[in-house]
């Protein structure tokens, strides 16, 4: 099922994922375990945690959980809180976003 709106700049196309917003869950937890990964929820994220312009990991309730990546659903406004190591420039960039829901698909 999708939805569409048309406006002066763009189309937007709104998706419903079969099963409910879960499933893309429960397919990016199995697809990252199967990769040696440790998915991580439940724990509200303090820091992203950078060296040399990339991600080592996040501080999460007070524990350091080691990685390469970070998939993130904040909304834009807080990604300057949560990575305080990008430069101001970067920053910037992040904070002129306007706080817009958005959706991501995967597929294989």
């Amino acid at each position: 099922m999708s939805a569409r709106r048309a406006s002066r700049c763009c189309k937007e196309e709104l998706g419903y994922i079969e099963g409910g917003s879960q499933t893309l869950v429960h397919a990016l937890t199995k697809a990252i375990s199967e990769q040696g990964g440790r998915p991580a929820s439940h724990a509200a994220v303090n820091r992203v945690e950078t060296n040399n312009k990339r991600v080592i990991g996040v501080m999460a309730a007070g524990e350091f959980f080691p990685g390469d990546a970070v998939i993130s659903t904040v909304p834009t406004p807080y990604v300057g809180k949560l990575v305080p190591d990008l430069s101001g420039e970067e920053r910037a960039r992040y904070d002129a976003i306007a706080n817009t829901a958005w959706c991501a698909s995967c597929s294989g």
